[in-house]
C-alpha cells in the first residue's frame, strides 16, 4: 500500500507577493487590527515590526495577508492538524437478545467491565423479533437489568433508542 504524506499547505511570501503597490488587501495578524490597507502599507508594517507577510486567502476580492512570523504560523497550523485528527477508541457492540438468561447476562456484564477498563465505550444492542416488538417495554427489562448489573462502573451516554427492532445504549466509563 502506498502511503503518501499530507499536502503541505504553501503560502506566497514575502518577496514571492506579487500585486502593485497601489492593490487593496486585507490585513491580519497578532496585534494588528484587520484593515484593508494598500499592499505597500503592508509590506511597510510588515519591515517595521520584523515580521514576514504572506497570503492566506486569495479566493476573496480583496485577498488577505497575514503579518506574523512565518516558520511559527506553519508550525502552529501543522500542529493543530495533527490534534484535530482525533484518535477516537472504536466501540465496542454487545449484542443481547430478549431471551437471555441470567448467567448469560452476567457474562456480557463482565465482557463490558473489561471493555470499559480498557477505556472503550460499549454500545448495546438489543434485538427483537415477531411478538417481542410489540412488548417493547416488557422486552426492555433484560437491557435495564444488565444496565443495572453495570450501574457501579458505567455511565449512560446516550439513552435507549429505538431503531427499528433493535434498542441500542451506549455507554462509557463512570
Amino acid at each position: 500500500m502506498n502511503k503518501t504524506k499530507p499536502k503541505k499547505q504553501e503560502f506566497k511570501v514575502n518577496d514571492e507577493l506579487h500585486y502593485s503597490d497601489d492593490a487593496k488587501v486585507r490585513i491580519v495578524g497578532n496585534n494588528i487590527e484587520s484593515a484593508i490597507i494598500s499592499f505597500s502599507q503592508a509590506k511597510k508594517l510588515a519591515d517595521e515590526k520584523e515580521l514576514d507577510l504572506f497570503e492566506i486567502n486569495t479566493s476573496s476580492d480583496i485577498p488577505i495577508l497575514r503579518v506574523d512570523d512565518y516558520n511559527k504560523y506553519i508550525f502552529d497550523l501543522n500542529k493543530k492538524m495533527k490534534s484535530s485528527k482525533s484518535t477516537t477508541k472504536p466501540i465496542k457492540e454487545i449484542d443481547l437478545r430478549v431471551n437471555i438468561t441470567l448467567h448469560d447476562l452476567e457474562t456480557k456484564a463482565k465482557q463490558i467491565k473489561g471493555f470499559i477498563e480498557k477505556g472503550l465505550k460499549v454500545k448495546i444492542v438489543l434485538t427483537m423479533k415477531g411478538r417481542e416488538l410489540t412488548r417493547r417495554t416488557e422486552s426492555q427489562k433484560r437491557l435495564f437489568e444488565l444496565l443495572s448489573m453495570l450501574e457501579n462502573f458505567v455511565v449512560v451516554e446516550t439513552l435507549p433508542k429505538e431503531e427499528g427492532n433493535k434498542t441500542v445504549v451506549v455507554v462509557k466509563h463512570k
